[in-house]
């Protein structure tokens, strides 16, 4: 058993909303590693039931109320200047933001904490890529100043790590990778017969998932026309899309332009309904234009349900020498076409055992250690 941190959690979300997401279920499964090991963390929530238990996550916090309603990362910025001064200004106390501009208050007002980061992908590229080159230089430059003042740095990722480095060498004495881990007492292998029945799909469809937020970043125009191609060749195929966001209406009309009534719109799905959703498919999909370590193929995985990806994140390495699963080029006919080899191939029955690495009570034991570097304290 651990001796008691004081851990403050800073993320714009609220852990007590019916929803999934990579982030979102790195902060669940790391307070639920923290409470086994006797720790209550703090939350700086963003939402309306602060810390009111409604049995949708199964973790014990502190919340510390920045918001009482969904806001924008810029809001939540603004309003940590003002909440900053609740937390204490003490060598004992532990920052750990989910990004780097989030930690600016507390690096100016509460120079006594200590500063963890974890980095979940190419920020800086991702906020570039949605908000134009000025603002993605200035976003930059505030994640600069705040790498270089924090104590410790967790990347979920190689491949973002190794940029970050070459942009910053000094962060090589104080990062470390960390994979997101996922809970496998959750996510495992169910009947999928039964679950095909619940949603209203056949036993024949051959159903290719998307699981995750309907934006630029993902990709899902491409998923869609991959899936279009390669249903020429894959009779029953069926693409089921479980998520929201505002690509939604786009997406729709180009199924229509293609014509292809083979796409299935669930919107977006709560926590607890995930791993059912997973286990409906025969291949779970991801094309991101980029991502740190993407859960959901860790939580496939878990399921028992083949993966195919394109080089991004982690993703490579997560499914490194497993068989029945794909790493393909992000162009519409080799996608499509290792979408069709994973349909016609009959799973490996104990795929859900390549997912026990990455179970959060293992993968997190990693993360305690990084606070205990933060604090300067050698654990034996």
């Amino acid at each position: 058993m651990a001796d008691p941190l004081n851990i403050y959690i800073i993320e714009n979300e609220d852990p007590e909303r019916n929803s999934s997401g990579g982030v979102m279920t790195y902060i669940i499964n790391l307070g639920k590693y923290l409470n086994s090991e006797g720790i209550r963390p703090f939350f700086f929530i963003a939402g309306k039931d602060h810390g009111s238990k409604t049995g949708n996550q199964a973790f014990d916090y502190q919340p510390v109320a920045v918001a009482n309603s969904r806001i924008s990362n810029v809001v939540y910025l603004l309003r940590l200047f003002i909440r900053v001064f609740s937390v204490p200004n003490r060598p004992d106390t532990i920052i750990h933001s989910q990004r780097s501009d989030f930690l600016l208050p507390f690096i100016l007002f509460r120079r006594k904490a200590r500063f963890v980061c974890t980095m979940h992908g190419l920020r800086d590229y991702g906020f570039s890529f949605k908000k134009g080159k000025f603002l993605g230089k200035i976003y930059s430059t505030i994640t600069r100043f705040c790498l270089k003042r924090a104590h410790q740095l967790i990347f979920v990722d190689r491949n973002s790590c190794g940029v970050y480095e070459k942009l910053y060498p000094w962060i090589a004495d104080k990062k470390t990778i960390i994979p997101i881990g996922v809970d496998i007492t959750v996510f495992k292998p169910e009947d999928k017969q039964s679950l095909r029945k619940k949603y209203g799909f056949s036993d024949t469809d051959k159903i290719v998932l998307f699981v995750g937020r309907l934006e630029k970043e993902k990709n899902v125009d491409f998923l869609i026309r991959a899936c279009h191609v390669a249903s020429h060749e894959i009779s029953g195929l069926r693409l089921v899309v479980a998520g929201s966001g505002s690509c939604l209406p786009a997406l729709r009309q180009l199924q229509n332009e293609l014509k292809f009534d083979r796409v299935t719109f669930l919107g977006e799905v709560e926590n607890k309904l995930v791993p059912g959703v997973i286990n409906l498919a025969d291949v779970l999909c991801l094309c991101s234009e980029y991502e740190g370590s993407p859960t959901v193929i860790k939580e496939a995985l878990a399921c028992g349900v083949p993966v195919i990806c394109n080089d991004v994140g982690d993703a490579a390495e997560v499914l490194h020498g497993i068989p029945g699963c794909v790493i393909a080029e992000k162009e519409i006919d080799p996608y499509a076409r290792g979408i069709a080899t994973i349909l016609k191939t009959t799973p490996m029955k104990e795929l859900c055992k390549f997912a026990t690495p990455y179970s959060y009570n293992i993968v997190y034991t990693r993360v305690l250690e990084v606070y205990y570097k933060a604090l300067n304290i050698k654990k034996s």
